[in-house]
């Protein structure tokens, strides 16, 4: 596994996310990103994930230097594929009010039950 280093975080990354958030964004981001999977590419990355949901909306350069894995999309895609599989079978629904929210094979807080969270 590589990771970015954290001169090239600082001077492409965070420039990159901020500019997306102060909604700039456009080819500087998009260079920038581009910049950083270059430089993970240079350390033997075979893929690179955007895993800031600012990345892959400027994501398109990057992505013709290395395949890129959008880890929003990758999560999307795990829960549709979750809530159309059959359900574990330690599943315990959550309340239905927010109170209490359901997730297979958690136990956070030390509440009861296999995937519980408050």
């Amino acid at each position: 596994m590589v990771q970015v280093s954290g001169r090239v975080q600082r001077e492409y990354v965070d420039g990159a996310i901020r500019a997306v958030k102060g909604g700039a964004g456009g080819e500087l981001a998009e260079g920038w990103i581009a910049s950083a999977a270059e430089a993970v590419k240079g350390q033997g990355a075979q893929v690179v994930i955007a895993a800031c949901t600012e990345i892959p909306l400027v994501s398109g350069a990057a992505a013709r230097v290395l395949p890129l894995v959008d880890s929003t999309e990758a999560l999307v895609d795990a829960t549709l594929s979750r809530l159309s599989g059959p359900e574990p079978e330690d599943f315990v629904p959550g309340d239905g009010d927010g109170r209490l929210s359901s997730s297979a094979r958690t136990n956070l807080a030390g509440c009861e039950g296999p995937n519980l969270r408050r």
